[in-house]
Formats: structure tokens, C-alpha cells, sequence
């Protein structure tokens, strides 16, 4: 018995601390009958359950070294490559990661700073005021892709160039994502907007986990399954700004949807303009 009280006194003293009921547990088991396999087996499932300490154990320093800063618009991959290919190698897979700004069924305008360091997602101001919608709530999920831009400098349409931001998404699923959140997203065509006099594109898009999402291939397929979508989100563009007295912005090829062959070229483009941006700034944070 004095053995015993002694070698666990002496246990107990082990540092780190969660170390010391794993070799309590082979002391104890060491006294015991229970079969040498089964030991082996509680010893091994116990090693796994305390492998690491738990982050209580750790340093505030130690802490504060495991949190990595992400910036949505460079940290984040645009595309998704699933681990085991599904479709031939020359075709491309349609799943883009889409970064939520401002959520369906709100109106204040939150968009990612691109001016600011680590780019946060912040509601926009104007004149030191915060900015909303006055139009109305949106109807869908709007936000970017990460790691694409539109260049100022290179004409797309008519002479008309890049609005010096993100590719903006308009994600047309039944459910509400929230601001920040990043949802996979199947790319189903494109509306070319003009707004002041610069290109705006705004790609059509639906949730990959939408119940919807199986049976829309092309923007086509979108008024077969949402009647009424294109022609209100189109209408809701190009006069939201009215009622705050600006004018009603203009759409490229008089308001045609592209289809998705077309919206995939556009997303290609913008991402070689943004890796295009991050060489010429030559930094990580801008």
C-alpha cells in the first residue's frame, strides 16, 4: 500500500499535466487482471484522447500564434477542386466559392474593403453616414468572388472599363446566407451592368446546395424554375438608385443575360486581373 500511495504521489507531479492520467492509467493497469490485449487497447484509445493539450493549457502567446489573419478578397480560392475529378479534364468544373456581402431580404450595404488592410467586410459610408438600399431589401444573396477584379484599364464592352473591384455575385437561392459566409456556388450566366459610365458585371448564380441547383445547367433554365427572376432583378438594378435621386444605371447588350460559357470567360479574365494587380503592387495586403 505505501508502494502504491508513493508511485501515485510521484504521478501526480509529471508535467505537462495531461500527461499524468495517462501514466496513472498505466500504473494502475499494471496491478490489475484484466487481459494484456484489452490494456493495450484503453492505453492506446487514452494516447489519442490527450495527444494535445487542451488550448486552456496553452499560453496566451501560443494562443495568439495559432490565429491567422484572412483577407476574403486574396486569401480565399475562387475555384473549387474537388479531390477526385468527376468531368473530363478539358472541361471545366462550375463550383466557385461566393463570398456573401449583404444577405436576401436586407438593405444595408456591406462590401469588402479593398482599401484597407486585411480587406474587411464593413457596411459602406457615405459622408460619414451609413448606406442602405432605400429601393427596397434585396431579393437574393449579393456579394463577390474572391481573387478576381475589374481592371480600370482594359476595355470590355463599348469602350467601357472595370469598375476597380471585385467580381460582384448575385446568388439567387432559396436560402439566406449571412454576411462573410463563403457558400460553393454553380455559375448560371451574367448581366453586364453600366454604372457610371464603368462595367459592373453581375454574375447569376445559385447555392451548389440549393434544391434548385439540380435542375438549372444555364441561364436558360433560370424562368422554367423562376419565373419572374431575371426580368425583376434586372428591374430592381437599374432603378434602385432612383429614389435617392441618381439616375438609372444601363446594361450592355440592351440588357441580355450571357449565358454561362459566357460568365466563366469573365470570371477567367477578372482572376488573371486580379493575380495581374497583386504583381504589380507586389504585397500580400492592399
Amino acid at each position: 500500500a505505501l508502494i502504491f500511495y508513493c508511485s501515485t504521489m510521484t504521478l501526480l507531479l509529471i508535467k505537462p499535466y495531461h500527461l499524468q492520467g495517462y501514466y496513472l492509467l498505466v500504473f494502475l493497469l499494471s496491478f490489475s487482471n484484466i487481459p494484456q490485449d484489452v490494456q493495450s487497447h484503453l492505453l492506446f484509445f487514452f494516447f489519442l484522447m490527450i495527444r494535445r493539450p487542451p488550448r486552456s493549457t496553452l499560453s496566451s502567446s501560443s494562443a495568439a500564434s495559432d490565429v491567422y489573419k484572412r483577407q476574403p478578397w486574396h486569401d480565399i480560392p475562387l475555384y473549387i477542386k474537388d479531390v477526385v475529378r468527376t468531368v473530363a479534364a478539358n472541361e471545366p468544373i462550375n463550383r466557385y466559392n461566393f463570398i456573401c456581402e449583404i444577405p436576401k431580404w436586407t438593405r444595408a450595404k456591406f462590401e469588402i474593403a479593398t482599401n484597407e488592410k486585411f480587406n474587411p467586410i464593413k457596411q459602406d459610408m457615405k459622408n460619414g453616414v451609413p448606406r442602405f438600399y432605400h429601393h427596397g431589401d434585396m431579393m437574393w444573396n449579393y456579394g463577390a468572388f474572391p481573387q478576381t477584379w475589374e481592371s480600370t484599364e482594359i476595355c470590355f464592352v463599348d469602350d467601357i472599363r472595370g469598375d476597380n473591384d471585385p467580381l460582384d455575385v448575385i446568388e439567387i437561392g432559396m436560402t439566406q446566407a449571412r454576411t462573410g459566409s463563403v457558400t460553393p456556388v454553380k455559375i448560371l450566366g451574367v448581366l453586364g451592368m453600366i454604372d457610371d459610365s464603368e462595367m459592373d458585371w453581375k454574375v447569376i448564380a445559385i447555392s451548389s446546395e440549393d434544391p434548385v441547383a439540380k435542375f438549372m445547367n444555364d441561364i436558360d433554365d433560370v424562368p422554367k424554375f423562376l419565373p419572374g427572376c431575371l426580368d425583376a432583378l434586372r428591374e430592381w438594378l437599374r432603378v434602385y438608385k432612383i429614389c435617392q435621386g441618381g439616375v438609372e444605371n444601363k446594361f450592355a447588350f440592351d440588357g441580355e443575360f450571357k449565358n454561362k460559357e459566357y460568365a466563366m470567360k469573365v470570371i477567367d479574365e477578372s482572376h488573371l486581373m486580379w493575380a495581374n494587380l497583386r504583381k504589380v503592387k507586389k504585397t500580400e495586403h492592399f
